[in-house]
């Protein structure tokens, strides 16, 4: 269902709109549409917010985070392939495995962190576990590649994923994953 920035549906001003058209204009038909109006705005508001309302900010972040920068990664590893200079650096001895090769990896893992920031923002328990195993399948893919120098990258890589991996895991996270629609 399509949400205005407000959170309210775009279909509840045209229901407001006939209920509001239709009846006398009595004080009681006034109270009775009234009592209408709060009614479907209290279950259309409920249903909309039931999945956020227990979600964890810290959740919504690294869902909405996973999603942006792996569709941001996917066009930047695309136009990487079209890019002489691009191709150079990734030849150049950068990464052990072919320049093609390593953009393709790394297409198919954005599609899964893409996939995995769904998940979690549809309170899909597995999408943390695979998460988490994405990250730690990361950081040992970093290892066997290290080069001189990439220390810089590689050490706040890994205490990032280390802060991931505890956020999903931390209670909130798992009374959100466990709960009622997991």
């Amino acid at each position: 269902m399509k949400m205005l920035l407000c959170g309210v549906p775009p279909i509840l001003p045209d229901i407001v709109g006939r209920v509001a058209l239709h009846g006398d204009s009595s004080p009681l038909a006034k109270v009775r549409r009234k009592r209408q109006l709060e009614l479907l705005h209290n279950i259309l508001h409920t249903r909309i917010s039931l999945e956020m309302k227990n979600r964890p900010i810290s959740l919504t972040i690294i869902a909405w985070l996973s999603i942006v920068m792996s569709l941001l990664s996917v066009l930047n590893a695309l136009h990487a392939l079209n890019d002489s200079a691009s191709m150079e650096i990734l030849s150049s001895g950068i990464t052990r495995l072919p320049a093609r090769a390593t953009i393709a990896i790394g297409i198919v893992v954005n599609a899964v962190y893409f996939v995995l920031g769904i998940a979690i923002l549809k309170r899909r328990a597995w999408a943390r576990t695979a998460y988490v195993v994405l990250l730690v399948l990361g950081i040992v893919a970093s290892l066997i590649n290290w080069q001189p120098g990439m220390y810089v990258m590689v050490v706040p890589g890994i205490l990032l994923a280390a802060l991931i991996g505890y956020v999903l895991y931390r209670r909130p996270a798992t009374e959100y994953f466990h709960g009622p629609s997991a």
